[in-house]
Formats: structure tokens, C-alpha cells, sequence
């Protein structure tokens, strides 16, 4: 289903590295289900792994053409690639069939749209929801939504007078996974269950991210 992208605006995959490189400062899920293929399952894995050996491990194996979408519609967005990386390693583990249905959301594909929220973005980006499936749709989708939502918070950010504790990336993530909470945590400093696991989620993996471009994971 996924469309191969060898080579990236004449950079490849060497390109994402150093891309990313650049961005890889020492960073501060939203959910506590991973989304899987065809499913969800709790923050304890098979096997006993921790959430942050999960990430670390995803962001090692993501494969060529994760990053090479990734790289070529971030780049194409204006976002930080480490970004998109480290929200697809939280999503969707890198997997362009992951599928998260519950009662609130049908989310899928490799950064988790949820078809109930953006299907008017979906149709306007000329596709179908199953079309998310598709790795490359899926990242293209993804980065749209993605991008809008950045655009809000920055926005937000610089309207409101209360000071932040925390980055505008790791509020960006919270907004991207649920808007309501988000606003409210900026605009008020509303506290909500699980916010500090959902930001330590966001720093564990973003720092997997970081981690293995520095071992060279992406050259």
C-alpha cells in the first residue's frame, strides 16, 4: 500500500539525517493507548517493555520511506521534521496501517487522523479515509493537520499573557491530540488527568528521535 520515496528533493535519506540533526536540541501521548494495526492496546506492552524503550525502538526501525515522506511534506509544511518524526513514532510506531477505533475516533494510518474530526480536510485534499492507509497520504494528510494546528497554538501563544511551562512543540503536541485540553491548559492553566504523562510521552519520544539520528539510525 505504501509508495516508495527513494530519493527526497535531492537529498534522501542522508538529507533527513542532517535535517534533523539541525533540530535535535535536547527536548522537553497524548493517550495512554498506542494505536496499532487494527487496534489498541494499553501503555504495557508484550513483552514487558516500558514506553520508553517502545519509542526508542520504533524511532530506531522507522524505515526509508517513513522518512522520506516524513522529510519531503515537512519540509513542504515549513515544520520541523524531528517533529513529524516524533508524532508519527508516538501515533502510529511508523506503521501506515495503524488503526485506532473506539467510540470517539476512527483515527488512521501513519500519524492517526481521525476521519470523524477531518473528514471535511480529507475530501478537500482530494481522498477517501481509507486513502490514510497509504503512507505517503497519510503523512501529506497528516502534516496538513498538523500544520494547522501548530499555526493555532503559535497563534494562541501569542495572545495569551500566562506564562508557559512548557515549549510551544510540546504544546502543540497536546493541541494536535485534543484542542479543548489544550486550549485550556494555554489559556488558563486548567490542569487535566494525565497531562504530565502525556508531555513526559512527548519528551521520551522526540528524544528517541533525537537519539537515533545521532547514532545514525537515518544515514
Amino acid at each position: 500500500m505504501a509508495r516508495l520515496l527513494p530519493v527526497v528533493i535531492g537529498l534522501g535519506i542522508a538529507g533527513v539525517a542532517l535535517a534533523i540533526a539541525r533540530e535535535s536540541v535536547a527536548s522537553v501521548n497524548w493517550d495512554t493507548e498506542d494505536s496499532t494495526s487494527k487496534g489498541k492496546k494499553g501503555v504495557k506492552s508484550m513483552g514487558g517493555k516500558t514506553f520508553a524503550e517502545k519509542v526508542k525502538n520504533a524511532a530506531r526501525n522507522l524505515k526509508p520511506a517513513v522518512l522520506a515522506s516524513a522529510y519531503k511534506w515537512a519540509k513542504a509544511r515549513g515544520l520541523p521534521v524531528i517533529d513529524v518524526l516524533t508524532t508519527i513514532v508516538l501515533e502510529s510506531r511508523g506503521d501506515p496501517n495503524a488503526h485506532a477505533l473506539t467510540a470517539k475516533e476512527d483515527s488512521r494510518g501513519a500519524m492517526q487522523i481521525n476521519i470523524r474530526a477531518h473528514g471535511d480536510t480529507i475530501k478537500k485534499l482530494g481522498y477517501k479515509p481509507d486513502d490514510l492507509y497509504k503512507l505517503d497520504v497519510g503523512i501529506e494528510v497528516g502534516t496538513y493537520v498538523y500544520a494547522a494546528k501548530r499555526k493555532a497554538v503559535l497563534d494562541l501563544l501569542k495572545k495569551t499573557t500566562r506564562k508557559q511551562e512548557y515549549d510551544p512543540a510540546t504544546l502543540i503536541r497536546l493541541y494536535y491530540a485534543g484542542p479543548k485540553y489544550a486550549i485550556a491548559w494555554i489559556t488558563k492553566g486548567q490542569h487535566f488527568k494525565n497531562l504530565e504523562v502525556y508531555v513526559d510521552h512527548w519528551k521520551e519520544a522526540k528524544q528517541a528521535v533525537a537519539e537515533a539520528t545521532s547514532e545514525g539510525a537515518y544515514a
